[in-house]
């Protein structure tokens, strides 16, 4: 549908204050697990590698695609640790996304009852993101391994740099923290659009955190108004909510956009009417 703005009721304007620049104590709590829990399970993976090396050769190490090759091997073990990782912090961010949208928008919802619909996109979800996080852990370590051995370090030098220089400094930092980050805000707006959902809001608007760091397909989605049922168009892509899990990787990874919701009483008949027809209309 093509979209069209609309002028916004005052008090509508007034409640738009909400973004994902800092965490709720809800979210937060979920965050932490997500980030301690990822960063549990990088400790054996590490340790694998470093057993990989005890006995490599400089042979061992001359190409990106061997590299890579012996390490999917061995990355590739762990992937149902990682999806009981997601599974779990995933039910964990949709219970802090329900809290937060009954608390911050006093919905009369039961907050601490996840429904199953919610349930079943966390496990799809789980299963994709932790064999995303598993390709990401062996690119990066084959890269890292690869980029030593050609700056003329021995295996020894390798091993020894291992941890401050890829586990330490990359994949249990940064690494890290965009996959925790990336999987709360995703599960959190799950959470909250389910609450949504059970409450009597008819629709839901899209909220860009604007501060020049947001994506430019999230800055012209802000303020964007769907049917409950319906979902948002950004950058060609349709998504039920910011950091559907359904959606490209591109579109969701570092997202820090929310959702409001939106009741009857806070629309013009003529933005009911559009909203109710399918429409996509920006307040």
């Amino acid at each position: 549908m093509t979209a069209c703005r609309c002028c916004s009721p005052t008090r509508f304007t007034k409640r738009r204050v909400f973004s994902k620049t800092d965490f709720s104590p809800e979210e937060e709590r979920a965050f932490q697990f997500f980030l301690d829990e990822y960063r549990d399970r990088l400790g054996p993976v590490e340790s694998d590698i470093e057993s990989w090396l005890a006995g490599a050769t400089d042979g061992d190490l001359s190409s990106l695609q061997s590299i890579r090759s012996e390490l999917e091997q061995r990355v590739g073990v762990y992937t149902a640790d990682f999806d009981v990782l997601f599974r779990e912090g995933g039910e964990r961010g949709i219970e802090a996304g329900r809290q937060l949208a009954a608390r911050r928008y006093n919905l009369d919802v039961a907050f601490d009852v996840v429904p199953q619909r919610a349930i079943d996109i966390v496990d799809e979800w789980a299963g994709v993101a932790a064999e995303s996080t598993l390709e990401t852990i062996t690119e990066d370590s084959a890269r890292w391994l690869r980029g030593a051995h050609e700056e003329g370090l021995g295996i020894d030098d390798i091993a020894e740099q291992l941890n401050d220089e890829l586990f330490e400094g990359r994949l249990e930092d940064y690494v890290a923290e965009r996959a925790a980050r990336t999987g709360t805000v995703s599960t959190s707006n799950a959470g909250a659009h389910s609450a949504i959902e059970d409450s009597s809001a008819v629709a839901e608007q899209w909220l860009t955190a604007v501060d020049g760091r947001e994506r430019s397909d999230h800055g012209e989605a802000d303020g964007q108004v769907v049917a409950v049922d319906n979902t948002f168009a950004v950058g060609g892509v349709f998504l039920q909510h910011p950091g559907d899990p359904t959606a490209p990787v591109g579109q969701i990874a570092n997202c820090r956009c929310s959702i409001l919701p939106v009741f009857a009483d806070e629309l013009t008949h003529d933005q009911l009417a559009a909203i109710e027809a399918g429409e996509r209309i920006f307040l």
